[in-house]
């Protein structure tokens, strides 16, 4: 509810059908949303001249997937097509400060997850997931930084009875585009890159855990937006307690 925008009301729905023994199940999901411009976009900053008139961005989607369930409750693979519709989408032009102002016409998308995981040793559990996406602007050309291959996928250890784990996990991004801000401003593809995290962590007591984490582990340079190396490596080490 609000004043300058109209009262949104969004709604979402999900089900699950098992089918075959309950092994394998029919997933299926929809909903809507909207989001308000920001503060900066309606009244603008040093680097955006403000819209009084942007309209809220709205977006419709829906997904239809499978999920293959084995003996080992934590073995299963699933398999989700997606679509989803975005309205009014809010967008930036080249100039300098930039306009701001809605797309005419709808952003697209549509694509597919892959998930699986599975425990071929008691104390190791293989999980990955993949997503196929195909984002596209109402003109055709493909969407800043949405890309169109993204791969995670991580190997973990449990020992000392499940008190500690160490995971290893690495993330693949392949064909990311972003507005390349030297003249001629356009869309550019950013290099493709692998990067590694390693993480642990231990349970000292019932109420009482330690977890380290190194994140880029071999420091491999890269990014998602031109203009903006993404972090180098970086560790963090976290206690927790609880009461």
């Amino acid at each position: 509810n609000g004043n300058r925008f109209k009262t949104a009301v969004t709604w979402k729905v999900g089900y699950v059908l098992p089918l075959i023994t309950n092994s394998t199940s029919l997933l299926f999901d929809a909903g809507t949303a909207v989001v308000n411009p920001t503060y900066g976009e309606i009244f603008g900053s040093a680097w955006v001249n403000g819209n009084s008139n942007l309209k809220p961005e709205k977006n419709v989607s829906v997904s239809v997937g499978l999920k293959q369930d084995f003996t080992n409750p934590k073995n299963y693979i699933k398999a989700v097509v997606f679509r989803d519709k975005l309205t009014s989408e809010i967008s930036y032009d080249t100039a300098s400060p930039s306009n701001v102002y809605n797309e005419v016409g709808n952003s697209k998308r549509k694509g597919l997850e892959l998930d699986i995981q599975f425990q071929p040793l008691p104390q190791t559990i293989i999980s990955g997931n993949y997503s196929y996406l195909i984002a596209k602007n109402p003109d055709g050309s493909v969407e800043a930084r949405r890309p169109k291959h993204s791969l995670n996928s991580q190997i973990e250890y449990q020992f000392a009875e499940s008190k500690g784990r160490v995971a290893l996990s690495a993330t693949r991004i392949v064909k990311n585009y972003d507005s390349y801000s030297v003249s001629p401003w356009a869309s550019r593809k950013l290099p493709d890159y692998t990067k590694f995290d390693l993480k642990g962590s231990f349970n000292i007591k019932s109420n009482f855990s330690i977890t380290g984490q190194i994140s880029n582990l071999f420091d491999k340079e890269y990014s998602d937006s031109w203009g903006y190396r993404g972090a180098g490596r970086s560790y963090y080490l976290t206690a927790a307690t609880k009461w």
